[in-house]
């Protein structure tokens, strides 16, 4: 071939429903327009939308115009001899990345924007992939990393989440991943037609974007001063408890350190607007209370038990209730969202109608204990209630459903003294010695323990469940294995800790989760009166999440 004669291979990853074969279609007229030789080829996929699709393009560009025309296009990707890989969701890039299409001689341009997958939502916690690990091979597996949210870049310039693509296109053109011009590029947006005004300024803003570095600030993730923090947190609170708020977290990155103090922060201005400044203060002695025995434990290095144990007590401190329920669903900043998501004009009339199904528990459990102990002592009240439910479908841009909500806020000054509110703090309790008697055991062990503040999830019925698997994950499955392990000193719990682990990601994936991780855990100790300790731990180690 001639020297100047160039072959570029493009590989877009796209969403079903989201412009893929749009973006495919600029690139490609683009080239032409440029005098360009190009082919573009949708490959098989799920085109519908939320589906995975996907498309296959080669550039080829030079002066030898004979070479050019002879060229044969290949009609699929050959792993490791992509140029460019786009994507226009994260994940998506992921699977390419699996696949090994990328090489060190590829540039990826991408969105960090997430479109969760059903296999990450269903799980009832550790679902989604974290994006850390994503960024990490994306910059692993190419020899340039172009990365950035272009779904928030797009809005907060006030455009719709479809100029993404064209966001995304400018991004290939301040990558200088193609030999394409800018002014072919936008030739092809007026030529293909398809809200061309906006696309041509989201193409502009992603060019720009990427020219002046932005997506290497993003990358970056520079920390919040903390006064900015503790300001922003505050203005989000009603104006009576900012005081108390800013009050309650100045001290706190002297005590604990910056990263542990942001966390303690976040957690205070959502129970303080959950509850009160009483809730908050009872939050921070009991973190309090972990972080000196964390420092006993372990006098230096980052507090990890601290860490852990803060973010399953936050959770649970503020679960959901019928008042919680209503506070959320009245806030006049959930309208602002519905009208700015669906795009209600200021002179439009739209209306906004409730799905409720709360369960008879959910209802009296609001209510003060002495009056709600009595009634359940009866039998006969007791199981009419069970498993009974009461559909509402209040509207909340009408006067009478709001204030059918807005009247259950009245209770929320006697949370404390409700039937719900003991329930849960009963839990508490018993998730905070729960931790401590791990502790006493092994460091690790109470990580591990901690953990399961964060496995107690939803409302209702899910709640129930979650934390009846909880019960069972500790009693039927952290018990034995802590018992066999005690005998095993030089194993360090290793057997706990790795099939502990295991197991509550079991859990997670759905309501037979708990059978099939104490079946699990039963199997392997019953195992051990005939394999060595080693030999089990071996085993364990094969165990997939």
């Amino acid at each position: 071939m001639a020297d100047d004669l160039q072959l570029r291979s493009i590989f877009l990853s796209a969403v079903g429903g989201q412009g893929g074969n749009l973006l495919a279609e600029w690139i490609f007229q683009a080239a032409t327009f440029d005098g360009h030789r190009a082919q573009a080829v949708s490959l098989p996929g799920l085109s519908q939308r939320g589906g995975a699709t996907s498309f296959y393009l080669e550039v080829a560009a030079g002066t030898d115009r004979e070479r050019l025309s002879k060229m044969v296009f290949s009609q699929h990707p050959v792993p490791g001899e992509v140029d460019l890989i786009i994507a226009q969701e994260f994940l998506e890039l992921a699977r390419l990345l699996q696949e090994g299409y990328s090489s060190p001689h590829s540039k990826i341009v991408a969105s960090t924007h997430r479109v969760y997958t059903v296999g990450e939502k269903t799980p009832a916690w550790d679902g989604p992939v974290p994006p850390e690990t994503l960024v990490a091979a994306a910059r692993a597996l190419s020899g340039e990393f172009v990365g950035f949210n272009a779904v928030e870049l797009a809005q907060k310039n006030g455009l719709d989440e479809l100029a993404v693509n064209a966001v995304l296109l400018g991004a290939v053109c301040a990558s200088n991943a193609l030999p394409i011009s800018e002014v072919a590029y936008e030739k092809a947006i007026v030529r293909v037609g398809i809200a061309a005004e906006m696309n041509q300024r989201a193409f502009e803003l992603g060019r720009r974007f990427v020219e002046s570095g932005g997506h290497r600030s993003v990358e970056s993730s520079p920390v919040e001063p903390w006064e900015d923090f503790v300001v922003a947190r505050a203005g989000k609170l009603a104006g009576g408890l900012r005081p108390g708020f800013r009050e309650l977290v100045t001290p706190l990155p002297g005590r604990y350190g910056q990263s542990l103090a942001r966390l303690l922060g976040e957690a205070l201005w959502r129970l303080l607007d959950y509850q009160d400044m009483t809730h908050g203060r009872e939050f921070l002695e009991t973190v309090q209370e972990v972080h000196d025995l964390d420092r006993s434990l372990r006098p230096e290095g980052p507090p990890q038990l601290t860490e852990i144990f803060a973010k399953g007590l936050g959770t649970w401190m503020a679960y959901e209730d019928g008042i919680r329920v209503a506070q959320l669903k009245t806030r006049s900043e959930r309208f602002d969202s519905i009208r700015s998501r669906l795009g209600v004009r200021s002179d439009q009339v739209y209306e906004v109608r409730e799905f409720l199904k709360p369960d008879a528990e959910e209802i009296y459990a609001i209510l003060p204990t002495w009056l709600v102990d009595p009634l359940l002592a009866l039998g006969p009240v007791r199981r009419f209630l069970e498993r009974r439910h009461f559909p509402q479908h209040p509207r909340t841009t009408s006067l009478r459903g709001m204030l059918r909500l807005r009247m259950l806020l009245l209770l929320k000054p006697f949370r404390r003294s409700s039937w719900r509110y003991r329930k849960e703090r009963a839990l508490m309790r018993q998730y905070v010695l729960r931790v401590k008697d791990a502790a006493a055991v092994d460091y690790r062990v109470a990580c591990l323990m901690a953990r399961t503040g964060q496995m107690v999830k939803g409302y209702g019925d899910t709640r129930r469940k979650t934390v009846r698997a909880v019960d069972r994950y500790v009693a039927e499955i952290l018990a034995p294995l802590i018992a066999f392990d005690q005998g095993y000193p030089e194993g360090r719990y290793a057997l706990t800790l790795k099939v502990g682990s295991h197991c509550r990601r079991l859990i997670g994936k759905d309501d037979q989760g708990i059978d099939e991780a104490v079946v699990l855990a039963r199997q392997l100790i019953e195992r051990a009166r005939s394999v060595s300790y080693q030999e089990l731990l071996a085993q364990a180690e094969t165990l997939r999440g």
